[in-house]
């Protein structure tokens, strides 16, 4: 695995990686090999190098040890250096043109390759091949140090207990007050979440709000714009207009242009639904204060979810209750046993990097498919968001895929941990990069995973498997009551369902806040505070204050640069996806089966549009993300 043992067998094990890849080039090289087989060491050098430098991420994010941490982040840069060395090898490219196949998903792999090292620069002469290597590797670092900066921020704000009226009980008694008499909370989403949904003290979400957008600030300032400066020169070096058209060249949109003109698109679709959310809103905002004329950031959250109690009746805080830890965890992975035809087996006595880890193999009628590591709970230094950490890309008869889901869960104690619905969801999401992951590591390339699929949509498999939370049969089996025994009423289900209609358009508005930020970074010539300020007065029903800019905390700045639009595009095929199922049944064994041999378990062996269309029948369209949307 890789992911314990001493800083210094870390390095040792990192290098052997490289040294090993080295061996494989050198074989393409010299020309001691040709044909698949000059494809498949190709192949082999790239899984050690990149599952290498994605190990590497996953100690630096996740380990403890701060001289592990300290480690990976070495051995990520020797690790990035010999994969940029071989992306910008002539002779490499020269030796794979030479490569002849008909087979489909061979051909598939090999013009995907080329076309990928021709993105690195392959066409430009050696002066600019060895800027653009230097480029890369500072890159590297400067993401590292964003993420560093967010992770490692350990701000705190206390309140007295009376300010925290609202809360559910149960938080507060896992909170009690110190010795100076005050509730500390962290900016940990079991922490933060709840404050800004129900907390009734203004003046407490607003502190929570604003030190929760600054984290990472004011390092990360200086850190993006270093970051920025750095991508543009790598576009201009490469010939493209600017990153995000660099960035977008070998996603389903194709270009940076194309990204605005998607983003315009839903933009002008969600204005009349967030204009009508933003004015339900100001009225509950006004039925407690009456001299209200605008809203604020820390509003939406809290005034939502009273909209949601009052109008349709749906109160999360008593839907907790139905959402303990323990049991989302195993209705999760039941679920996805029964729809996909897998078996998880917990593997106990793993050596991993920290004891709230657990560890799973994953496995199929024809044996293993890989193994997935939980780790899902906040402590100091661990990454603070959610997402899937790639360890091994699988390879047929070779070696089976390993990955780890990482959550900011509550944390079962003396009492169940309940979860929001919210959270809930986005277990939900991340067992989905998962199953996508694991079932696609079968193939003959390891470089056809299912985290190789264009960019944007990778996020697709992950949101189409969300729609089951809106299941009353697939809720009754582990939605159940930590205190009666009793499953969560599908009339309380439909109740949550109408809900969450309302501030959909908001919620819309929001993303598109966030992917209008992450492409004006890349394409404007303002400042970053200029550019995110005229994102918010453009998407967010509410002003924002002056001084404070959340770019410093846009965790997805590092790796998804100007491509944050992903979530929503991905979402347009999802729900497209999701008719199968609302058509045919959604618990039809018979459709679920054919949507994980024809798109997840495909990964990335045929461009994402020729899976769908496989799966559909028809080329994806946008008719049920727009029904959704309105």
């Amino acid at each position: 695995m890789g992911t314990v043992g001493t800083p210094e067998e870390l390095l040792a094990r990192m290098r052997r990686r490289v040294s090993e890849a080295r061996e494989h080039i050198t074989a393409i090289t010299e020309g001691k090999t040709e044909g698949q087989e000059l494809l498949h060491r190709y192949d082999d050098a790239r899984a050690l190098l990149s599952d290498g430098g994605e190990l590497a991420k996953h100690v630096q994010q996740l380990h403890p040890s701060a001289a592990m941490r300290d480690a990976a982040r070495a051995a990520a840069h020797e690790l990035r250096a010999a994969e940029l060395a071989v992306r910008l090898d002539a002779d490499v490219f020269r030796a794979l043109r030479t490569v002849e196949t008909d087979d489909p998903v061979t051909r598939h792999y090999l013009d995907r390759t080329l076309r990928d090292l021709r993105r690195y620069g392959l066409a430009a002469d050696q002066a600019t091949r060895a800027r653009v290597h230097d480029l890369q590797l500072r890159m590297l670092g400067l993401e590292q140090d964003f993420e560093t900066a967010i992770r490692d921020d350990h701000r705190e704000a206390a309140f007295p207990p009376p300010a925290l009226a609202g809360l559910p009980a149960d938080y507060l008694d896992a909170r009690p007050p110190a010795e100076d008499g005050l509730v500390h909370l962290t900016m940990a989403y079991p922490d933060y979440l709840p404050v800004q949904r129900y907390c009734h003290d203004a003046g407490v979400r607003e502190t929570m709000w604003r030190q929760f957008q600054q984290r990472g600030g004011p390092a990360n300032a200086t850190i993006l714009r270093d970051l920025l400066t750095c991508r543009a020169e790598l576009a201009g070096l490469l010939g493209y207009a600017d990153y995000a058209d660099l960035a977008a060249s070998d996603k389903m949109i194709g270009t940076g242009a194309a990204i605005g003109t998607f983003l315009a698109e839903i933009e002008e679709a969600t204005a009349a639904g967030a204009a009508a959310d933003r004015e339900r809103l100001l009225a509950r905002k006004r039925a407690d204060d009456p001299g209200a004329t605008d809203l604020d950031p820390w509003d939406l959250t809290y005034l939502a979810e009273q909209v949601r109690a009052e109008d349709f009746g749906s109160d999360s805080r008593e839907l907790r209750a139905y959402f303990a830890f323990d049991r989302v965890k195993a209705g999760i992975i039941d679920l996805l046993q029964t729809l996909f035809d897998v078996r998880f087996v917990a593997v106990p006595d793993v050596s991993v990097w920290h004891p709230d880890v657990e560890t799973y193999d994953v496995s199929d009628a024809g044996g293993p498919i890989g193994r997935v590591h939980l780790d899902l709970h906040p402590r100091p230094d661990k990454y603070t968001h959610a997402a899937i950490f790639a360890m091994d890309s699988g390879k047929a008869g070779e070696r089976l895929p390993e990955c780890t889901l990482v959550g900011n869960f509550p944390q079962p104690g003396a009492a169940p941990a309940l979860m929001l619905p919210s959270e809930v969801r986005t277990f939900l999401h991340e067992f989905g990069h998962v199953l996508h992951y694991l079932l696609a590591g079968r193939g003959e390339f390891a470089g056809l995973n299912g985290l190789s699929v264009e960019w944007d949509f990778v996020e697709t498999p992950s949101q189409m498997l969300e729609e089951w939370l809106a299941d009353a049969p697939t809720l009754a089996a582990f939605a159940v009551h930590h205190e009666t025994g009793e499953p969560l009423p599908a009339d309380e289900v439909d109740r949550m369902r109408a809900a969450a209609e309302f501030g959909r358009a908001l919620d819309t508005r929001r993303q598109l806040f966030l992917a209008t930020l992450s492409l004006g970074l890349h394409t404007s010539k303002l400042s970053p505070e200029q550019i995110e300020q005229a994102a918010a007065e453009r998407m967010l029903p509410y002003p924002m204050p002056a001084d404070v800019f959340s770019y410093v905390s846009f965790l997805h700045l590092s790796w998804y640069s100007a491509l944050y639009y992903t979530y929503q595009w991905s979402l347009v095929i999802a729900k497209d996806l999701f008719t199968a199922f609302t058509t045919e049944g959604i618990r039809n064994p018979q459709v679920a089966r054919r949507y994980r041999d024809r798109v997840l378990a495909r990964g990335s062996s045929a461009p994402a549009a020729d899976l769908v269309a496989d799966f559909l029948g028809r080329p994806y369209n946008s008719a049920a993300y727009r029904e959704w949307l309105s």
